[in-house]
């Protein structure tokens, strides 16, 4: 009886130990799966960090952006200048997490009011006869001028006597349309021939000691408020954007004029500009539409590059 007794311990003793040896296997093994999901755990919330901190960076550089944009007389070199400030202000301070950033402007779409509010001849601020008012002009919008009969040239035919005040307007083709203004009679008054890029002239005359003239639009008013249409060079096939602007013989016409013109008609900075300024007639005040930006951030855990149009106001509707 005492044998079997010792038999039954020693095979609980073997079964109580494979028991226990199962028992540690298993907490071994929960183990080091808590271990494996805290580290995974722990590696997702560091790359999500990473994330967040890119996205807060491009978005701070998207209101940044837009509010430089914002002020006003910004030509695309203050604005690239300007950006290129607060890319090493904030790159400092990205710098010291470890992150390398940067952001610049790769091109913009600007739209320019150009305006004569005072009425005198039609030569730029430095007294240019013959001048370029807007190169690069990809849509000319609100040409409106007001020209006075007593400055201009008496012609019997502007086209021909090259003494008459002439607006040009002009492809990259070198395909154009003008405008010629003159006086021809012996009392006040204002005509207007306009030449196609085709060749075909057509004529409007007011008997008045100035006219007004929508040059986009295509229509001269005569005194007695009569509309005389024409052809503008936005409805002139031959003559396609983008387009430059010329005054010749600005001298031999005075009045007031204001167009709007969208693309980079300033190349620098406007107090370098000869033709305009900010103040007095004509002045130039541009106003920066839109801009593409490009944006990095790259850390140890992330490199990302994107690219962004920034326009003011889309966040307001």
């Amino acid at each position: 009886m005492a044998d079997v007794a010792r038999g039954d311990r020693g095979q609980l003793l073997i079964v109580s130990a494979i028991g226990l040896a199962i028992l540690l296997t298993a907490l071994a093994l929960a183990l080091n799966t808590a271990a494996y999901a805290g580290t995974h755990a722990a590696a997702s919330d560091n790359g999500l960090h990473e994330q967040q901190a890119a996205i807060g960076y491009q978005a701070s550089a998207e209101r940044a952006v837009a509010d430089l944009m914002a002020i006003n007389d910004t030509t695309e070199s203050d604005l690239r200048a300007a950006v290129e400030d607060w890319d090493q202000l904030t790159g400092a301070e990205y710098a010291r997490d470890g992150a390398v950033t940067h952001v610049s402007v790769t091109d913009t779409t600007v739209e320019n009011r150009i305006v004569q509010d005072d009425t005198r001849n039609f030569t730029d601020q430095s007294g240019a006869d013959n001048w370029t008012v807007a190169t690069n002009a990809t849509a000319v919008e609100g040409f409106e001028m007001v020209l006075e009969a007593t400055a201009l040239s008496s012609s019997d035919d502007c086209t021909a006597s090259g003494a008459c005040f002439t607006l040009t307007v002009e492809d990259e083709d070198g395909d154009a349309w003008r405008l010629f203004a003159s006086n021809t009679s012996e009392n006040e008054s204002v005509e207007i021939t306009v030449e196609t890029s085709n060749g075909t002239t057509e004529t409007c005359t007011a008997e008045a000691s100035s006219a007004p003239i929508n040059v986009t639009n295509g229509v001269f008013v005569d005194e007695s408020g009569a509309e005389c249409s024409f052809t503008s060079f936005t409805e002139d096939d031959g003559v396609t954007a983008p387009y430059t602007i010329r005054y010749e013989r600005a001298t031999n016409v005075t009045g007031t004029y204001t167009l709007t013109v969208t693309g980079n008609v300033v190349e620098g900075s406007i107090e370098d500009d000869e033709r305009y300024a900010t103040t007095g007639s004509p002045r130039i005040t541009p106003q920066i539409r839109a801009a593409n930006v490009s944006i990095s951030y790259q850390s140890p855990q992330l490199t990302y590059h994107g690219r962004i149009r920034v326009v003011p106001g889309d966040d307001d509707e």
